[in-house]
């Protein structure tokens, strides 16, 4: 059974985790105090440790990345009342394996747990004479090779877009198209909401754009202040000098791990520009640098 650490700022928050995982036979230590629980870290192997985003000195994201520093293969799920916050997403990007939903669920909590510790952290290269560890997600990141998309959708009179490399062509009649987008994203519920959106095809020069819509959250800010999109045929924001744009009518939403599958059936397409290249995802562009 694993090591598990819960940090949350409530003890009875902690006692109810701890309660729930030794029963599944896992060693657990709780603690309230975030330094407290760093220096246990330091000093003790841990395998998952289990963090309230909302704590006493610091937040949850900032633990995770002590924690990722000292211990890097360590796994991490967050736990928050608010799971469409700006910091979730953060901790996902720098490397927190799932989240929960507060007030804590017995069979969620013990199902994510089971998830997280049989996913593969790392792989030891040892060609390398440092043993680099390359985590799954990076090897995907560099094998698999994906164009960048802004998906932008207009709902109730406001503009929004969001960043993604994850997109494919399904069928050739009708055409479709699906695109892999997290609940956590705004564009997740306008898409929704709207039954529509567009694929902005971003040229080779535009990683600055793919930057912008892929940093911030427009649960935040206006991705489009300061920009005035054209508009697609079917009514979706346009953003300058991209390769190309395809229209698409959401025929379907299926729920995949941490993300949404919209499927949609093309309605519209164009070559914008011919003499562009498009641009190719490269995952240093926008979160960190792969390690060799």
């Amino acid at each position: 059974m694993a090591q598990i650490l819960v940090l949350d700022d409530v003890q009875e928050a902690v006692n109810a985790v701890r309660r729930v995982l030794e029963k599944r036979g896992h060693e657990v230590v709780g603690y309230t105090d975030e330094d407290e629980a760093i220096d246990h870290v330091n000093n003790h192997p841990v395998d998952l440790a289990i963090l309230d985003i909302k704590l006493k000195k610091m937040d949850g994201v900032q633990v995770l990345s002590r924690l990722k520093e000292i211990r890097p293969s360590i796994k991490v799920i967050m736990l928050t009342g608010y799971p469409t916050h700006a910091t979730v997403e953060e901790a996902m990007r720098l490397g927190a394996n799932a989240y929960c939903m507060k007030p804590i669920d017995r069979s969620e909590i013990e199902s994510k747990v089971s998830e997280v510790l049989a996913q593969e952290t790392h792989i030891e290269l040892l060609r390398y004479p440092d043993k680099a560890e390359v985590s799954t997600q990076d090897i995907l990141f560099s094998s698999l090779t994906n164009g960048v998309y802004i998906v932008t959708v207009q709902d109730q009179g406001q503009n929004n877009g969001v960043t993604t490399p994850w997109v494919t062509q399904l069928s050739f009649d009708p055409l479709m198209v699906m695109v892999a987008i997290s609940p956590l994203r705004k564009c997740h519920e306008m898409i929704t909401n709207s039954g529509q959106f567009a694929l902005n095809v971003l040229a080779s020069g535009q990683v600055d754009v793919a930057s912008r819509f892929a940093l911030t959250t427009g649960r935040e800010m206006d991705k489009f202040e300061g920009v005035v999109p054209q508009r697609t045929p079917a009514g979706n924001p346009l953003l300058s000098d991209v390769f190309a744009y395809v229209d698409c009518e959401l025929v379907k939403t299926v729920a995949v791990g941490d993300h949404s599958l919209f499927v949609g059936e093309v309605i519209g397409a164009e070559v914008l520009d011919s003499t562009l290249s498009p641009l190719i995802f490269d995952p240093s562009h926008y979160f960190w640098e792969i390690r060799p």
